[in-house]
């Protein structure tokens, strides 16, 4: 069984101000990576995303996490 690692903000459904927006969108497209390998979510994922979400100003859909971050020069188009 894989141990999955979910950022902070997907436990407390809090987002830390401190937090850049890179990592921001780093820690997203690893949650969804997780989810979609079959990880269990943690309590407050749903807030979590929806806190990134809002203060990347796209959508929470993986697809649009990706495109904003390729938009960035932060994510190669091959991922």
């Amino acid at each position: 069984m894989m141990n999955y690692i979910f950022a902070d903000v997907f436990h407390t459904g809090l987002l830390d101000e401190s937090v850049d927006e890179r990592e921001l969108c780093a820690d997203a497209l690893s949650a969804w990576g997780c989810c979609m390998a079959g990880a269990e979510l943690p309590r407050r994922f749903g807030q979590g995303m929806a806190a990134i979400s809002k203060k990347l100003g796209i959508s929470a859909t993986p697809e649009s996490i990706k495109e904003y971050a390729i938009a960035k020069g932060w994510c190669s188009t091959n991922v």
